[in-house]
């Protein structure tokens, strides 16, 4: 019924996308998260404030940039938006490159831009695991 999900004071968001992804690179997040633009289809998200979505945004400042890079280097990025989204510091992981959104750990965060590698890197999975990926976990590698 749609009077449960549109009631009053509730905020429904609906998200669809064009592009298939295989079902280990589907992610969510939810929380008190707030952002900034750092490029006209990049942004950086966050939960935790003003100052660490300030740092976050300096941290990032380039990866506009690094999107064009790679698009001349393996044609046109396909995904539309190449977000980001730094995660609570229990996030185990460096980053995860999830389609459209990058998943972060805030400790990448260092205030010298250093934190942008493990974007590259996880940028470059947009070409190279999520638009061909492998057809079994055994071959798995081949995403790194």
């Amino acid at each position: 019924d749609d009077a449960l999900w549109c009631a009053p004071g509730r905020i429904v968001e609906e998200f669809e996308m064009a592009q298939c992804v295989p079902p280990y690179l589907f992610a969510f997040a939810a929380g008190g998260i707030g952002s900034r633009d750092l490029g006209p289809r990049t942004r950086v998200y966050a939960e935790g404030g003003d100052t660490l979505l300030d740092d976050a945004a300096r941290e990032f400042a380039g990866v506009e940039d690094m999107v064009k890079v790679g698009e001349s280097l393996f044609g046109p990025y396909e995904w539309e938006r190449f977000d980001l989204l730094v995660l609570p510091p229990s996030f185990p992981y460096g980053g995860m490159e999830n389609p459209r959104m990058v998943f972060l750990t805030p400790t990448v965060i260092k205030g010298d831009a250093a934190g942008a590698q493990v974007v590259a890197h996880e940028l470059a999975h947009s070409w190279t695991g999520n638009l061909i990926t492998n057809k079994t976990n055994e071959d798995f590698w081949l995403n790194e």
